[in-house]
């Protein structure tokens, strides 16, 4: 293929830290009209190449081409005026203004004099544009009030109007429900139709064969291979991602069946929310998965298990014996632990470091009178980091210096320091890459195996099917159906069926 059909090329760019290298001679051809899929491990250099493609980063060896030009940006505004544009994973929408205004943010259009804002010419090219790219929103609806999956597209239509032929996505879909997935699949279609090109970074790889044209793949900061999609398979792309054969389709099956029934609760109901008259039990070994679309009740279910919101009606049992859990002290106090949804804002403390995060629930162990014993709180930390395989320089660098996968297993190791009785996993994988996604689907079944009762909650089925002895389908805040999986045999779409029918 000549040059000039490229879009888009990067030719031996290279990025480092200090003395850390995290991009080596990194090559990408973006064709136009594509869409170009970019994978790898987290801290494969994803997130540093797209920083450069979008100005944030201008120190860098290697030449970036544009239409077989070359571009050197001086910040993200110069990237846009040369035709790029990103979708950041965490929307960069203010949301208590209206759709017009986000769409015209720092560029908004001034009326004669240059005084203030035409407003009038802003609402009218912003609505013809939502038209014309048939987007059911309207240019003066408050952003707040759309769903997330509308809230995407707006950012999709303040790309198209600022001109960008070339449209980065970073896992667009993670806050989306599978009908809004299917939507916004639809609307990337209509893009590629209009000549856009898109570089679409995910790690769910089934969305990598759906959207995809062609996918290129990074490891320790090299580009493995770039291969058109039709050319590749799930096993090969795990294969390149990290660097050896490794089966992410694997059923767990335990040895021993569940024991004696650990935690039941009985017509639980949330004060003023979506959660009513949800009964379950979970037994010793068990895995019990949850299921269920976004704003199903999935998430509000397990923080009413743990205390963390205000309880309407409804009773615990707790090895055999009645409860009452006002507060996530007392669930602790029990024998319960959760991985909320959000590690960012309710699993970690940011500006901590690793250490401090993974000793936070366990500090009362070490307790000497009134003094903690700080160096035997270290050496469990140290134990923990060695156990959930935690890649880091040091124990005292910020927690939020880690890839999404560390992060995610400091996140967990806080809370297995304390070997809890429950275990409630709200999405632990999400936002992780394939190779830390296995070693969490190893240890969630190890810790099934130690007779952990296990809560999990997650929006990839084949994840709840391959892992799970039983699946209870929530819709709405209820318990719709339950499905007895110890053959690790429910079909995928039953499930689906069951969550949206």
């Amino acid at each position: 293929m000549a040059e000039s059909d490229y879009i888009l090329q990067v030719v031996q760019v290279s990025k480092a830290f200090g003395a850390n290298k995290v991009l080596k001679e990194v090559n990408l051809n973006v064709r136009k009209g594509e869409v170009h899929g970019l994978i790898g491990a987290n801290g494969a250099g994803k997130s540093t190449l797209m920083k450069i493609l979008d100005g944030v980063y201008t120190n860098y060896e290697g030449e970036l081409y544009i239409r077989g030009s070359k571009v050197k940006f001086k910040d993200p505004w110069d990237a846009q005026n040369k035709g790029i544009a990103m979708i950041h994973q965490e929307l960069d929408l203010v949301t208590n203004l209206d759709v017009c205004s986000n769409i015209y943010l720092g560029r908004e259009k001034m009326g004669t004099g240059k005084i203030s804002l035409d407003r009038h010419s802003m609402y009218q090219e912003a609505q013809e544009l939502l038209d014309s790219l048939k987007f059911d929103i309207q240019a003066d609806v408050q952003v707040g009030k759309l769903s997330p999956a509308k809230q995407q597209l707006i950012l999709v239509a303040r790309c198209v109007s600022m001109g960008a032929e070339i449209i980065i996505m970073d896992e667009p879909t993670s806050s989306l429900s599978h009908s809004e997935t299917e939507k916004l699949f639809a609307e990337i279609q209509k893009l590629k139709e209009m000549g856009k090109s898109i570089i679409y970074i995910s790690h769910y790889l089934e969305e990598i064969f759906r959207v995809c044209d062609t996918v290129s793949v990074l490891r320790d900061g090299q580009m493995i291979t770039s291969e058109r999609i039709e050319a590749c398979t799930q096993n090969k792309l795990v294969e390149w991602m990290v660097g050896k054969k490794t089966d992410i389709g694997k059923k767990f099956f335990r040895k021993n069946p569940p024991g004696d029934e650990i935690l039941t609760i009985q017509d639980f109901s949330q004060k003023g929310g979506i959660v009513q008259n949800v009964s379950l039990s979970v037994r010793s070994g068990e895995v019990l998965g949850i299921a269920g679309v976004v704003g199903a009740g999935r998430s509000e279910l397990a923080k009413l298990i743990f205390g963390a919101m205000p309880k309407e009606s409804g009773s615990m049992k707790f090895s055999g014996k009645d409860v009452t859990v006002k507060s996530p002290r007392q669930a602790v106090k029990l024998g319960m632990a959760l991985i909320p949804e959000d590690r960012k804002t309710e699993g970690m403390i940011l500006k901590r470091s690793i250490y401090d995060n993974i000793c936070l629930i366990d500090y009362n162990n070490h307790l000497h009178g009134r003094f903690i014993n700080y160096q035997a709180a270290r050496k469990k930390a140290e134990q923990m980091k060695s156990y959930m395989g935690i890649v880091c320089h040091s124990m005292n660098q910020e927690i939020t210096s880690l890839s999404g996968g560390n992060q995610q297993k400091a996140v967990m190791g806080k809370w297995l320091s304390v070997r809890p009785a429950v275990l409630i996993l709200d999405q632990p994988t999400r936002g992780v890459d394939v190779g830390a996604k296995k070693e969490i689907y190893e240890l969630i079944h190890e810790l099934a195996e130690e007779g952990t009762a296990i809560l999990l909650i997650s929006d990839e089925l084949e994840e709840l099917i391959n892992l799970s002895d039983r699946i209870l389908v929530l819709k709405k805040g209820r318990v719709t159906k339950e499905y007895d999986n110890q053959e690790r045999s429910t079909e995928k779409t039953r499930l689906l069926n069951s969550m949206v029918n």
